[in-house]
């Protein structure tokens, strides 16, 4: 049960018989028929941020994937209500699981509703299998013994403070998180307990 790229996934799956084509390469697919941006709002969004404009205007979902994911958890916690979540690995010189959290670094921050789906800028999911094959597949996940799941993140915690200072800025990147979240692409994530959101 899932929608949003997961299900363009199914589809291309389905439609292509060339076995070299990367359907399962989210950063490929982002460039192609999924999830291309509106340009009208990124066009606003950029004119409100002047010092990110070159930023804005080449930023893709595969940055809320891989980098920003919790910028996109963290709005998608604030707009739906979701529970949020992190997995942590442990660095090269960690000795394993005593070594959390000083010696461990962030794979992916993600939220979950309360009827078990796994939700990131990709969509909905009800397979932890499906949702980590991405992290695995790349090398950022082992899910073994030493894997740490955070769970329930609390809103106040520093882990979802935006970064803002004269060097760098989230907020921009936040705006756009809920663009795509209630404009762009609304139906593809849930209130927290939505029944009927479209899988």
């Amino acid at each position: 049960m899932h929608n949003g790229y997961y299900e363009e996934l199914d589809y291309l799956k389905k439609e292509t018989e060339d076995e070299d084509f990367p359907v399962d390469d989210f950063e490929f697919m982002c460039g192609n028929s999924f999830y291309l941006w509106d340009e009208d709002l990124i066009d606003n969004l950029a004119k409100q941020y002047p010092k990110e404009k070159n930023y804005i205007e080449n930023y893709t979902p595969y940055e809320f994937l891989h980098g920003s994911c919790n910028v996109f958890a963290k709005a998608l916690s604030d707009i739906k209500g979701l529970s949020v979540s992190a997995i942590y690995e442990p660095d090269e010189d960690a000795e394993g699981i005593e070594d959390y959290p000083s010696k461990y670094h962030l794979v992916h921050m993600y939220c979950t509703t309360e009827d078990g789906l796994y939700v990131d800028i990709r969509g909905v999911t009800d397979s932890w299998e499906e949702f980590i094959k991405e992290f695995i597949d790349s090398g950022l996940m082992l899910n073994n013994e030493d894997t740490v799941i955070e769970r329930d993140i609390p809103k106040d915690s520093e882990k979802l403070e935006l970064t803002e200072n004269s060097v760098f800025s989230e907020k921009w990147s936040y705006e756009l998180a809920k663009l795509v979240i209630e404009e762009m692409f609304p139906d593809y994530y849930p209130e927290n307990n939505n029944k009927d959101i479209e899988l």
